[in-house]
């Protein structure tokens, strides 16, 4: 009995349902540390020369770190290794997890990310559109490296991410930079507000 004169609850015994249960919490949060990683990855690589690049062109272009692919990109993606993604890998991959990028548009048509992308709204103006010169080339980057599967045999080729089952959920609030309109003065105030949309 405590001090107030009350009997504290025993602790039930624990089931295996319920070390399940928490197991798959610890599993799915996982998952989503995974993803906030992916995220985190994505913001802090710096883009170097032509940031409007596809995300297999750029990816060739990083750093190099100890690696086997068909193509050679995976060598050059320096920043698995970096962040321990591929050590993550054993606990989890990011299936059953979203993350929205709130970019420029995503291509899912791109083959390192067939099948995981989920378009939503495109919140900015002028009239851009899927396959257009100037959209979803940046977007499609910070997916690859977010949660790209690789393709081709074994998807040993190509772009892998650091979540690879994770889902990117598509949002456009923002033009490529090399875009024209981003000049035109009117369209610029019309979109000012179109991350706060995406938000």
């Amino acid at each position: 009995m405590s001090s107030a004169g009350f009997h504290r609850p025993r602790r039930a015994r624990s089931s295996s349902a319920d070390f399940y249960a928490r197991s798959i919490q610890g599993i799915r949060a996982a998952a989503g540390a995974l993803a906030g990683l992916a995220i985190l990855t994505a913001a802090s690589i710096p883009l170097t020369g032509n940031s409007a690049q596809s995300a297999t062109q750029a990816a060739q272009a990083a750093h190099a770190v100890p690696a086997v692919a068909a193509d050679g990109i995976r060598a050059s993606q320096w920043w698995l290794n970096a962040v321990h993604g591929p050590g993550a890998w054993k606990w989890t991959r990011g299936a059953q997890i979203t993350v929205a990028v709130l970019d420029t548009g995503v291509d899912g048509h791109h083959p390192d990310l067939t099948g995981q992308v989920i378009q939503g709204p495109d919140y900015t103006t002028g009239g851009r559109a899927l396959g257009d010169k100037f959209w979803g080339r940046h977007g499609t980057l910070m997916a690859s490296i977010i949660s790209g599967h690789g393709h081709g045999p074994g998807k040993a080729s190509g772009v892998m991410g650091i979540a690879p089952q994770a889902k990117i959920l598509s949002i456009r609030v923002t033009w490529e930079n090399e875009d024209p309109i981003r000049k035109n003065h009117a369209a610029v105030v019309q979109n000012n507000n179109s991350i706060a949309k995406g938000i």
